[in-house]
């Protein structure tokens, strides 16, 4: 099972950012900026491979989970010289998924206001692109969603991540009880949803 601390969706940290997340991306603030005038413009917006403590120092800031304390393979999103966006993916946390290489988990998504509108989508894209050319072992990808954040891994759906759920997830459906790890309780004083999983898998097709 994985933690409360393990989740790859954006955290909304501002009250006007709405719906974005596809899976678990820590979303620090809005993309569309209260009172600004609309978005920031991402023609600008590039990718490329970092290290773990470039993406934590961005995460130390602007993920309401942190910093993360382990990686096998992070990317960010720069606007010149700035980084703006990043995520760290590393092997299943939980024991029930695959240790063989063959799984990725997205632990942490974090986008700022200046990377700009449909930077998500446009990372997602982009990563898995580089994952499937530079890690061709790995055939699914597995992030969380946490709806206690207000995550409901709309941008995971958008991004053609399917919702596979955990037999926490299964069992809130079915009863509406949550689990005692985590978010919720077996009790009746408060009942919370638990994360939600998200997979994609990545044809062979995509692989060079």
């Amino acid at each position: 099972m994985t933690t409360p601390q393990d989740t790859g969706e954006p955290s909304v940290a501002s009250p006007g950012y709405h719906d974005l997340r596809a899976g678990d991306v820590v979303d620090a603030y809005p993309l569309f900026q209260a009172g600004g005038g609309g978005s920031t413009p991402t023609s600008a917006l590039w990718f490329e491979k970092i290290g773990l403590r470039l993406a934590n120092e961005l995460l130390s800031r602007s993920h309401y989970l942190g910093p993360s304390v382990n990686s096998k393979v992070c990317y960010g999103g720069f606007v010149g010289t700035r980084l703006v966006c990043c995520q760290i993916w590393r092997s299943p946390a939980t024991r029930m998924l695959p240790q063989d290489g063959s799984w990725l988990e997205l632990c942490r998504w974090c986008l700022t206001p200046a990377a700009g509108k449909n930077a998500g989508s446009k990372m997602m894209r982009w990563v898995r692109s580089q994952i499937a050319q530079e890690m061709p072992q790995v055939g699914v990808l597995v992030s969380y969603s946490d709806p206690v954040h207000g995550h409901t891994g709309a941008l995971y759906r958008a991004s053609g991540w399917s919702n596979r759920p955990t037999h926490h997830e299964e069992r809130w459906r079915k009863t509406g009880v949550g689990y005692p790890s985590g978010h919720g309780n077996w009790g009746t004083e408060k009942r919370q949803s638990p994360k939600q999983r998200w997979c994609i898998e990545i044809p062979r097709t995509d692989k060079r």
